[in-house]
Formats: C-alpha cells, sequence, structure tokens
C-alpha cells in the first residue's frame, strides 16, 4: 500500500483575478505563499513525508518548494512531471470566468451538467485527463510501495481521481467537488485501487486566509 498527501497548489494569480487556467504558468499570488507555508507547516506536524512530486507547473511546483522546505527536504528531490498538470483548457485558456457562459453557452452547460463526457473547445477531455493523472498515481504508487507520497498539483486531477475513487467512474456533476487552493488530502493506493479517507482538509489555513473559527 501506497499512503498520498495530495495538496492542491495555494492560491494563484489566475484564482485571484477568476480566469480560467489550464497549463499557462501562472505564479502563486502572495496569498498562495503564505498557504503553502502553514500547509508545509500542518503536514510536517502530521506526516511523515518519504518523497515528493509535483505538477511542473509554476504555481504548483512553487507551493511544493515551500511545503518541502519546511519538511527539511531538498528542493533538488522533488520529482516535476507533466502528466500531473492541470487539464488543458484550450480556447478557455485565460478566458474570464464571466465570459465563458456568453462566449460559449452550450459548451459551458455541459462542462456544468456533462463533465464526465466533456471536451475544452480546442484542449482536452475529461477522460484524456483522468485518465493521464491516474496512471501516473499509479506508476508513482507502484514504484514507493509502502512510503508516504506528497503530490502536489491541481483542482482538477484531484476531482478526477476523487470522482473515479468514489463512484468507479466519471461524475456529470465533476465541478461539485470542492478542492480549496492549499487543502490537502489523504488517500492509499493498494491493489489497483486508490481510496481516499480524508478530503480537501483546510481548517489548518483558517488564521492565514482571515478567517474566523
Amino acid at each position: 500500500m501506497t499512503t498520498f498527501i495530495f495538496v492542491r497548489h495555494g492560491q494563484s494569480e489566475a484564482n485571484v483575478n477568476k480566469i480560467f487556467t489550464g497549463q499557462s504558468n501562472i505564479p502563486l499570488s502572495p496569498l498562495g505563499e503564505k498557504q503553502a507555508a502553514r500547509t508545509g507547516e500542518f503536514i510536517s506536524e502530521n506526516f511523515k513525508i518519504d518523497t515528493v512530486y509535483a505538477s511542473d507547473l509554476r504555481r504548483a511546483y512553487y507551493t511544493a518548494k515551500i511545503i518541502t522546505s519546511k519538511l527539511g527536504i531538498p528542493e533538488e528531490q522533488i520529482h516535476t512531471d507533466k502528466a500531473l498538470r492541470e487539464m488543458n483548457v484550450g480556447e478557455w485558456e485565460g478566458l474570464y470566468f464571466l465570459k465563458v457562459p456568453e462566449k460559449y453557452p452550450e459548451a459551458y452547460f455541459n462542462w456544468e451538467n456533462n463533465a464526465d463526457i466533456f471536451r475544452f473547445p480546442g484542449g482536452e477531455s475529461t477522460q484524456e485527463a483522468f485518465l493521464r493523472v491516474y496512471n501516473k498515481i499509479s506508476e508513482i504508487s507502484e514504484e514507493n510501495s509502502g512510503k508516504t507520497v506528497l503530490v502536489v498539483f491541481h483542482a482538477m486531477p484531484l476531482k478526477l481521481l476523487l470522482s473515479y475513487a468514489e463512484n468507479g467512474r466519471l461524475d456529470s456533476k465533476l465541478n461539485s467537488f470542492d478542492f480549496p487552493n492549499a487543502s490537502v488530502s489523504i488517500a492509499e493506493y493498494e491493489n489497483s485501487r486508490l481510496v481516499f479517507r480524508e478530503k480537501a482538509l483546510n481548517k489548518h489555513l483558517a488564521e492565514v486566509n482571515g478567517q474566523k473559527d
């Protein structure tokens, strides 16, 4: 069995501006850097990490870099992989959220209601993205049996993995799953099956996010 600590990257500048971002290299916001640091502290207090993987996109890699600095793991030991990237959102890349329904009404309806069979115009389908990410997680698990692995990546890959883990298929309402920035999820992979034990833990971020208990 391999234990996975999945982390969504900290808040990015695109998150702040509510812009669709797939595989563009968007930096973390100042808050995103603080979220990553606090998540690093949370992980160091609760887990012993054996190895670290991250999407090679800047917002995920820098989140991993900040977290590993709290764990005493050298930056050079972060394994980056394109297979862990966010979905390729094609023509929606760089569009403001509010503009998408106006410009792509039919596609946006399907994105909201038929996400399991959706393909971004000019981009990747949810099925393609799922297979890309799931195959990489399976590979990482096989290479790290008995270990605890930190993986820092993106919202849609997490939604795809959770949907399949819970339903054995992708859900038409994938967007109902929520993984806040810098949240922590715990999963176990054994006998070709991924099981989530904890989903989107983020209470440790309350103070950083300016929330009251």
